[in-house]
């Protein structure tokens, strides 16, 4: 019997894109896959299509179907609404749906769903899939060493350590099979904070399910996919506690060889001009562009907008700087006057990262940006914001040393002075730079060899699905 996935998500766009680049792989292994995200998202994906269609089959891919379920904000109103209200109050409604999904005897003529996958922040999920008796996998679309640190958190003592030492932000923890890492670059939810965060209260309750939930969650779970692969952290596989079945099959990007390099669209509302920005790159030699992006969540003030133009100015290199929102505090200097810097809405990051003009990414280092750049072979400078962020610039700095850490002052920006600096270190002619551009020619290599045929991600995958063949 054929396996049939149903691929279930958070509706943001760094969950959408790692769980949709595992479906195509999956459907290239002979599966049937059924991928479920929020009718808001789902309509901001396909824009063209009929929202009343569902399910609804993919335009390029065979075997995958898209069927979302509902949050109750089918019209994308939860926008308006607090990030942590939206978790609380869609619950039950998002469950309710994807039930009447997962239960379903045929789906648009294939067979019943046979296993379910999810991302974090959704634990309703399991919910779901222990109702129904169905088998379950979790998709920890950070590193390995985020899942290594929160189990910790929650099972080894370390939430008792870390509180008592929080007056410290420098106090240095040793996490099995994590290199020292200080409290101020842990995860944000779990650095103590002297007033209330409901948002960070939220968000941590929500970790907290997936690990303290001995029934359905990842701190028992039978097995977690991690977006990652066994050469980047290594020492974090090899020290997880082995009654967790931990398994990378990452890094998960777009693959021309398995999904013809058509995917839906992004789902954050800004478009742009691919010809134009791709033309630009075209125009510049190996190595030289300044790519800045930011992410599909944060929106940069307008203090640390005038900062990066006076550093983009100042550096006299060429640049492609994504800008979202209001666009306060960016000048257009005369490097854009002159063509040699370019601003935008939003570009396909995969395909910019990959350019060869591309010579640095300063980047908010959420994991799917940081995974496309060590997949590009693209060095780094690192403005963290929040979530793992903090704990993957560590991991770039410190451990796989393919970029820096930019420093930012008491209140959080990052001086123009300091980013011309770092643009130094990483693209200039120094020692530093020679060995981070190297770094990030390794790191590169060692990517794509794991997902490459018999790779070792490629070989993880299939034994995955040829133990679900045997089970189901």
């Amino acid at each position: 019997m054929v396996d049939h996935f149903l691929l279930v998500c958070y509706p943001v766009q760094s969950h959408i894109n790692p769980l949709l680049n595992l479906a195509c792989r999956l459907v290239h292994a002979g599966a049937y896959v059924t991928f479920s995200t929020s009718i808001a998202a789902h309509k901001r994906m396909f824009p063209a299509s009929s929202m009343l269609d569902f399910p609804f089959n993919d335009p390029h891919i065979s075997h995958l179907i898209y069927f979302p379920y509902s949050d109750g904000y089918d019209d994308g109103n939860n926008e308006t609404k607090q990030q942590f209200n939206y978790f609380l109050e869609t619950r039950d409604m998002c469950r309710c749906s994807l039930r009447s999904i997962a239960s379903a005897p045929s789906i648009d003529g294939r067979p019943a769903i046979t296993f379910i996958i999810y991302t974090i922040m959704i634990p309703w999920v399991s919910e779901v899939a222990a109702e129904l008796g169905l088998p379950m996998a979790l998709l920890w679309t950070q590193p390995a060493t985020l899942f290594s640190i929160y189990y910790h958190y929650f099972h080894g003592g370390y939430k008792e350590l870390i509180a008592s030492n929080c007056d410290d932000q420098s106090y240095s923890l040793q996490l099995p099979g994590v290199s020292p890492i200080s409290i101020r670059d842990l995860p944000s939810y779990l650095v103590p904070k002297p007033e209330l965060d409901k948002f960070k209260e939220v968000f941590l309750g929500l970790f907290e399910e997936m690990f303290l939930n001995e029934r359905t969650t990842a701190g028992f779970h039978e097995i977690v996919l991690v977006n990652s692969f066994h050469d980047l952290e290594h020492g974090v596989f090899t020290s997880i506690d082995a009654k967790l079945n931990v398994i990378p099959i990452g890094p998960l990007l777009p693959s021309s060889s398995i999904d013809g390099g058509i995917l839906p669209e992004n789902i954050v509302k800004e478009t742009n001009d691919v010809k134009a920005y791709m033309e630009f790159l075209n125009r510049w030699p190996a190595n030289s562009v300044i790519y800045l992006s930011f992410g599909s969540i944060s929106f940069m003030k307008k203090e640390q907008n005038t900062e990066f133009s006076l550093a983009l100015r100042d550096s006299g290199r060429p640049y492609l700087w994504v800008v979202r929102g209001a666009k306060e505090g960016v000048e257009v200097n005369e490097n854009v006057e002159k063509g040699t810097g370019l601003l935008i809405s939003w570009c396909s990051q995969v395909d910019v990262l990959s350019h060869s003009a591309v010579g640095c990414f300063v980047t908010h280092c959420g994991w799917n940006s940081t995974l496309e750049s060590i997949a590009s072979g693209v060095p780094m400078i690192g403005l963290p914001q929040w979530s793992d962020q903090s704990t993957n610039v560590e991991l770039v700095d410190g451990t796989w040393k393919n970029g820096v850490k930019a420093k930012v002052g008491e209140d959080g920006v990052l001086r123009s002075s300091e980013l011309c600096r770092c643009l130094e270190t990483v693209m200039g002619d120094g020692e530093r730079g020679n060995e981070i551009r190297e770094n990030a020619k390794m790191w590169k290599e060692k990517a794509s060899m794991s997902v490459m045929d018999g790779g070792s991600s490629d070989l993880n995958l299939i034994n995955f699905i040829k133990d679900i063949a045997k089970s189901t």
